[in-house]
């Protein structure tokens, strides 16, 4: 599926168009062009509209080829005359992971390309924020703006939602040491906030670099914007490096925790043994197969021996209770 938008810079009219003869509107110097292209499996883009990229837009096959390919890392590339960018919307995978889901954005004098999965919510927000806002989209970059500013702010709503999730983890934690879903829970979250950091350290160079006007993006205007982006990106990584260190030293907690019930198991049947072992040493003396032992022969040998038992034992647990073993 694909979508194309005219917008006017002078009376900040948007216009969907059908059936776009690309030569022919590029033509008017008033308008700039949104065209919007959805990829996903089942879905194949036509020829004739990779042929206008590489004729009309004057796109490289090379980025053609990063436009359509399924995963790709973020980065940023300059060329004559367009800006190519690649950011990563971080989606829900099976089992509640999260998964890098790649935008790619080409940026030219009247014209941006966006290709994108039919499940990243953001480009419905932006077309639903033209069509309500339209004299705030004056070129290119303020579409790319406002699609990357909401791609950002998502990273920040993932790092809050995982923090509610490390608390619930705490609180298992102390409830169950024991449970083997507190450290699968921790090393399932410590996965998808690597996956996290690796994709958005590589934004925050972009975005430098766009704040820094070190990236020519034509508006000079937007660089205290992507400003704003760089700092919510250093937020969102600082907020991962804490969650990383809490989650660590929470795994370190459990570990502690279950060390402390297997030393206390230890203890016990440590101090069972040493109680027992007196009545032990007893009944294997008597249990020797001599013809003449004291008390043998005695009809209330059974008696002193077991009453024996019973004040070493008692004489035992008394040792260590004043040591304050037990």
């Amino acid at each position: 599926m694909r979508e194309v938008y005219s917008i006017s810079r002078h009376d900040k009219t948007i216009k969907k168009i059908e059936n776009p003869v690309f030569e022919d509107v590029l033509k008017d110097k008033d308008v700039f062009l949104w065209v919007h292209s959805e990829i996903s499996e089942g879905i194949e883009i036509d020829s004739a509209f990779i042929n206008s990229l590489e004729t009309v837009f004057g796109i490289h096959e090379l980025t053609i080829e990063d436009c359509l390919a399924k995963k790709h890392p973020p980065k940023v590339e300059i060329f004559e005359n367009y800006l190519f960018f690649i950011l990563s919307k971080m989606e829900n995978s099976k089992g509640n992971g999260i998964e890098p889901n790649k935008v790619s954005i080409i940026i030219g004098d009247n014209f941006i390309i966006t290709f994108a999965d039919t499940s990243v919510q953001e480009i419905q927000i932006l077309k639903s924020f033209m069509e309500s806002s339209p004299q705030d989209f004056n070129s290119p970059s303020d579409i790319f703006y406002v699609l990357s500013d909401k791609i950002v702010d998502n990273y920040l709503a993932i790092v809050d939602k995982y923090s509610l999730k490390i608390d619930r983890i705490e609180n298992m934690l102390f409830e169950k040491p024991e449970s083997h879903n507190v450290s699968r829970n921790i090393n399932f979250l410590r996965k998808n906030l690597i996956i996290l950091k690796r994709n958005v350290l590589l934004e925050k160079e972009i975005f430098f670099d766009l704040s820094t006007g070190v990236i020519n993006i034509n508006n000079p205007k937007l660089n205290v914007f992507f400003k704003d982006i760089y700092d919510h990106i250093d937020r969102v990584l600082s907020k991962i490096d804490l969650q990383k260190e809490y989650l660590t030293g929470i795994l370190n907690v459990q570990l502690a925790l279950n060390s402390q019930k297997l030393n206390s198991l230890v203890k016990f049947l440590t101090i069972i043994s040493a109680v027992l072992l007196p009545a032990t040493l007893i009944a294997g003396i008597f249990g020797m197969n001599f013809a003449d032992m004291p008390l043998l022969n005695d009809p209330n040998g059974f008696c002193y021996s077991i009453l024996s038992m019973f004040i070493l034992a008692v004489l035992t647990i008394l040792f260590f209770y004043k040591k304050r073993w037990i």
